[in-house]
């Protein structure tokens, strides 16, 4: 019930600041391009305030040409729709990065998540995961 009420005043808050929702609209449309690329083990991570983040995104490819064809669909999504300036960073090609100012996605392939294991890293860095499919929420 405390989850619950918590959750609904934090829906309620995104839904009031322009900003915040807009960072709910460019996270669900990254999620969407990402599924429709058939990434896999899509995660969310919302960031502390004192981190210079707010949102992590992790997604597992097939191989690097799959990373490289979908992160480079989704820093056009990123400029052309959203007018934003991402940086792309992929130099060992089993690992991309892109940065959009305060989201950062982690793409990579399996053996490269696991090796690093990124999800257990975000929750040292008190994360907490986003249910980005809850339509509510995202």
């Amino acid at each position: 019930m405390l989850f619950k009420k918590i959750f609904l005043k934090f829906v309620t808050f995104l839904t009031k600041s322009p900003m915040i929702h807009n960072k709910a609209e460019i996270i669900r449309s990254i999620i969407n391009n990402l599924e429709e690329g058939k990434a896999t083990d899509i995660v969310c991570f919302e960031c502390p305030s004192d981190l210079v983040f707010d949102f992590v995104i992790v997604a597992s490819g097939t191989s690097s040409r799959h990373l490289d064809g979908v992160s480079e669909k989704i820093l056009m999504l990123l400029k052309h729709d959203f007018e934003l300036k991402p940086l792309k960073d992929g130099r060992n090609k089993s690992w991309i990065t892109i940065d959009a100012t305060n989201i950062i996605i982690h793409f990579m392939m399996p053996e490269e998540r696991h090796k690093y294991n990124i999800e257990d890293l975000m929750e040292q860095m008190r994360t907490r995961r986003v249910p980005f499919d809850a339509p509510s929420y995202i």
